[in-house]
């Protein structure tokens, strides 16, 4: 291989390699935040399940 082509390649690979950290790093933050996101959801409708339910104990 030439020296212009292993540049070419090397430059290629460190792009990939960003795009795939990149990647990595937004699939985690947005799995993260979507299970606070469902769990916040379902305490609130465990709350409003038990406060509707027995509601002299949540005041």
């Amino acid at each position: 291989m030439r020296i212009s082509e292993s540049v070419g390649v090397a430059i290629s690979f460190s792009l990939l390699c960003r795009i795939f950290g990149l990647a990595l790093i937004f699939l985690t933050t947005s799995s993260i935040y979507i299970c606070l996101k469902t769990r916040r959801m379902i305490i609130t409708s465990m709350h409003g399940f038990i406060s509707s339910r027995y509601p002299l104990s949540f005041i």
